[in-house]
């Protein structure tokens, strides 16, 4: 049974991320780029909440995404980098 649980939280957060993501990436373009910044920051932190929560595979995910600055825009990696210092034990 708590597979199952695990997975569903899993895939709600998946979810989440993709429509936050679709949502901001057409909502970018009638916004100033402050505005565009400061969501892209608050969506990081969702990102960076939801890894810890599910648990060190996420946390580690999040770890090496926070590393790629190639794929992600700065508001994602200093968010991101939180993982690297402060993980709960």
């Amino acid at each position: 049974f708590w597979i199952l649980r695990r997975s569903i939280r899993i895939y709600l957060f998946l979810i989440r991320s993709i429509i936050i993501t679709v949502f901001l990436n057409y909502r970018e373009k009638f916004i100033s780029k402050e505005e565009a910044n400061k969501r892209k920051r608050e969506f990081a932190q969702f990102l960076c909440r939801g890894c810890l929560k599910l648990g060190p595979t996420f946390i580690k995910m999040g770890q090496l995404m926070s590393t790629r600055i190639d794929l992600l825009s700065k508001e994602y990696i200093e968010e991101l980098r939180g993982l690297q210092d402060d993980v709960p034990g």
